[in-house]
């Protein structure tokens, strides 16, 4: 079995992820509405954000969020249209099974993410903070 340093945890409802000083994000938990990245149970790396320097994470009752190195910033979950309500910024209501760029972030250098229930938060390095949900 191998073994990560864990850096950060974040926790959900019924999900969490696991933050390795590598910079790989790990899930376990509920996989309903996709906040885990993966449809099977168990402990596993999120292979959609394999090659991405994740510097942190974030759990919402329904979403989760990543941020990288570079600033940018991903989401995936969303529970449709009863358990949606813009959290994972995309500008739809769509579940996302896998991690997504959020192309308003894209130029904007993010270095904070958050998430509450239903919304989440984007600190910049401008000092810009924006929040949706």
């Amino acid at each position: 079995m191998t073994q990560h340093k864990v850096r950060k945890v974040a926790c959900g409802d019924y999900h969490t992820l696991a933050l390795t000083e590598e910079g790989a994000v790990y899930s376990w938990g509920g996989t309903l509405w996709d906040k885990t990245g993966h449809k099977v149970g168990g402990i596993h790396r999120i292979e959609h954000l394999k090659g991405q320097q994740i510097t942190d994470i974030a759990c919402g009752d329904f979403h989760s969020l990543a941020l990288n190195s570079e600033g940018q910033v991903y989401s995936w979950g969303g529970g449709g249209q009863n358990k949606n309500k813009g959290q994972l910024g995309h500008a739809n209501k769509k579940d996302l099974p896998v991690p997504h760029l959020i192309q308003f972030f894209k130029d904007k250098k993010a270095i904070k993410i958050a998430c509450g229930d239903y919304h989440s938060m984007v600190l910049t390095r401008d000092e810009e903070l924006y929040s949706f949900g």
